[in-house]
């Protein structure tokens, strides 16, 4: 039997002799909740007609990418056949089953546009089979496949850019089965819009295609891309190009570099701004990993010669090739090992530069450490940012998932030091969680058979008695030795990532005993 809910209205009379009849107090909420509901559906439509859909939320690059790029190691002399000879060392060496997925070509791979269609056109001689096939082999390994291009007429190799050509470059991408576009900022100094105008071109672009693309901002930070929030990529270059070189005094005053490398130490310093910026398919981008280069290959104009060229070869503001540089720099396995773990601490993404096919075993050790990639691809995807520092000793703190955290202390000087955390000083509303009632440290009693020690002290024996009151009264006498800790203190369980140990519990700090000049220790509380 269905039963027909009837509402008892209450008629009122009006002055005006007409009778006013009011709703009963449950029939009002109900229409009251419904007229809500509609308000609120329509604010939302209202807020999504007024404010484009212009995020790259497409269901890829929620972590940080982690993969290789032909840049450091080719430049320009990159093939076919050299590409697949990589892929199948980032199989072999077991860089894939770590979680290096992407292949990615660099500048160079393409030749020319079709005059008829518009069409970006790769070299024919270097990539005979194409770049779909090329596509196809590297998916084959489980692996993904990525391209450059750059927002310009021209790439920096001088090779064609995308301007004008996006809706073309990005359906030639779809169909080949590309997964990221890295998207350079050469040539553009004749643009007439902000940097954000032509890279919110190609990000539509590549939306409109409807195949998932990382899309990899690389303007060095012209445009302030941190401040796009990640509405236009998936991460960004914070700077200029990273070279291997430990610091700025390397760097310009050793091998007088031109002005757009930057330094190891330059790049990271410049990191702690940006951690407010970073999260969820959207991070900063300190540049690629020099892990397992024994140096690199520079160019450009310099304002000091470089000091092993020929005399009367150079002069300052000349253009020094490649050629005339040779190899120089390279950091050594304790500054590589301090890279790998800032870069995993700061959320980056994780592109080798090196030559997969002639890693060493330490270079591999580095960039497959477990506990560190887990760090970097932690899903809160927190940057972490510097928390102390004191000369050239740093700590640095990030926050995991499922309230853990991990630490980084950095010596960047030239001799060995102690480094130490203190939970309040370094975590404090972390360190507020943890406490407890802790006894003092060092120990400073006095002499439990010696009851009248406070008496004594009161009276003045103290100081009249010294040499007694200090061996048996130290307490009552006030001649206790500083006290590491005492009172309520937070207690932590350090983890050593890089040996994968446990250090043991940690009461109100954690000291590294003799941290070797650009030596990091890595850690998880």
């Amino acid at each position: 039997m269905r039963y027909l809910r009837r509402e008892v209205y209450l008629v009122y009379p009006l002055s005006n002799g007409r009778n006013f009849r009011r709703e009963p107090p449950r029939a009002r909420t109900e229409r009251m909740v419904r007229r809500g509901e509609r308000m609120r559906l329509w604010l939302a439509l209202a807020m999504l007609c007024a404010v484009p859909t212009t995020a790259v939320n497409n269901g890829v690059g929620n972590t940080p990418a982690m993969g290789w790029n032909s840049w450091n190691a080719f430049r320009c002399d990159i093939n076919e056949a050299l590409v697949k000879e990589v892929a199948r060392a980032i199989v072999d060496s077991g860089l894939r089953d770590a979680g290096y997925q992407y292949v990615n070509l660099d500048d160079c791979w393409m030749e020319a546009r079709d005059n008829l269609t518009g069409h970006i056109l790769p070299f024919a001689d270097k990539f005979p089979s194409g770049m779909q096939a090329l596509g196809d082999y590297i998916h084959s390994l489980g692996l993904k496949f990525g391209v450059y291009s750059g927002a310009g007429d021209k790439t920096c190799e001088d090779g064609p850019g995308s301007r004008g050509h996006e809706e073309e470059d990005a359906l030639d991408y779809a169909a080949w089965g590309v997964d990221y576009v890295k998207y350079d900022f050469c040539g553009m100094d004749d643009a007439t819009e902000q940097p954000r105008h032509y890279y919110e071109l190609m990000r539509d672009a590549l939306n409109a295609t409807g195949r998932p693309m990382l899309f990899s901002i690389s303007s060095w930070g012209k445009g302030e891309p941190h401040l796009w929030h990640g509405q236009v990529g998936h991460s960004w270059r914070t700077g200029r190009d990273l070279f291997a070189v430990w610091d700025e005094h390397a760097a310009r005053d050793v091998l007088r570099l031109p002005d757009f490398l930057q330094s190891f130490m330059t790049a990271v310093e410049g990191q702690h701004d940006y951690a407010d910026f970073a999260g969820p398919g959207a991070f900063n981008d300190p540049d690629m990993l020099v892990v397992g280069l024994e140096g690199m290959v520079p160019y450009g104009v310099v304002n000091d010669c470089p000091t092993h060229l020929p005399a009367g070869s150079c002069e300052p503001g000349s253009y020094v090739t490649r050629e005339q540089w040779g190899m120089v720099g390279g950091l050594t396995h304790t500054e590589q090992r301090a890279q790998f773990s800032f870069w995993c601490m700061l959320s980056a993404p994780l592109m080798l530069g090196a030559d997969p096919r002639h890693l060493s075993t330490a270079a591999l050790r580095i960039l497959t450490s477990p506990e560190l990639l887990a760090i970097n691809q932690d899903p809160l995807a927190r940057q972490a940012r510097r928390v102390w520092t004191e000369g050239a000793l740093q700590v640095w703190r990030k926050d995991l998932v499922g309230q853990g955290h991990a630490l980084l202390l950095l010596n960047s000087g030239a001799e060995a030091a102690d480094i130490t955390v203190r939970w309040t000083r370094d975590l404090p509303e972390v360190a507020r969680r943890w406490s407890k009632q802790m006894p003092r440290v060092p120990e400073c009693l006095d002499d439990p058979e010696k009851a009248d020690c406070v008496h004594w002290a009161a009276d003045g024996e103290c100081t009249t008695n010294p040499a007694f009151m200090e061996e048996v009264c130290r307490r009552s006498c006030g001649k206790c030795p500083p006290a590491l800790y005492e009172g309520k203190q937070a207690t932590a369980l350090v983890r050593d990532v890089w040996e994968r140990e446990y250090l043991g519990l940690h009461v109100a700090l954690f000291t590294a005993k003799h941290v070797e000049p650009h030596e990091v220790v890595s850690s998880k509380l």
